[in-house]
């Protein structure tokens, strides 16, 4: 991270994936432990999947298109967020799905996995805690509890954390297990929000 960007927070999400890339097949990338961790927290932090180069040049990228217009390109996008990054920044696609992204995909979804085209970039985006499938729990649905429902939504972060410079995402093991009531904290009393705190912790 350049310490100059001004706590420029920049995280690319995706979500995968069930349709083969063609790639050849690599055994056990990630360890029994990871996808132990994977299966057992909901999620997994996968490191070194870029070098410091392939990084910059994302970032380089994003930051220009800031400056030469691109990107207010996507069909959906405000000063933090931009959509429809396939379409709007075709380069970036050889950057992101490199092997060592698609092998860990393969081992922790499957030989038959494929790519949900919905991806978004986010720039020094703050909001507070939340499943994105709360959406879902709010009109009564509940497959994607179901043991078959494999979707992995990925972030590519960008920035180490960082006191000054801030940076982090924060993710609570688990939670992909329970019901999200985060979408109701700005209707929520302070008891409310206190015992909310309480069980995320617990």
């Amino acid at each position: 991270r350049d310490p100059t960007d001004n706590g420029c927070d920049t995280v690319v999400e995706v979500t995968s994936f069930q349709e083969p890339f063609q790639i050849a097949t690599m055994s056990n990338y990630l360890s029994v432990k990871e996808i132990d961790q994977y299966r057992n927290d909901g999620y997994l932090i996968i490191r070194s999947v870029y070098n410091n180069e392939e990084l910059m040049s994302i970032r380089k990228v994003i930051e220009d298109s800031i400056q030469n217009g691109r990107w207010e390109k996507s069909s959906y996008h405000h000063q933090h967020i931009t959509t429809d990054i396939y379409n709007v920044y075709p380069e970036l696609i050889e950057f992101l799905y490199n092997e060592k992204y698609l092998l860990s995909m393969k081992e922790l979804i499957g030989e038959k996995c494929v790519l949900i085209p919905e991806p978004a970039i986010h720039r020094n985006r703050y909001f507070q805690w939340h499943k994105d499938s709360a959406y879902l729990e709010q009109i009564n649905e509940r497959f994607h509890y179901n043991n078959n429902f494999d979707v992995a939504q990925t972030a590519i972060y960008f920035q180490d954390n960082d006191p000054v410079y801030g940076g982090g995402l924060t993710v609570i093991p688990g939670s992909t297990d329970y019901i999200d009531k985060s979408g109701r904290i700005p209707n929520m009393n302070l008891l409310e929000r206190g015992w909310l705190k309480l069980l995320k912790i617990l």
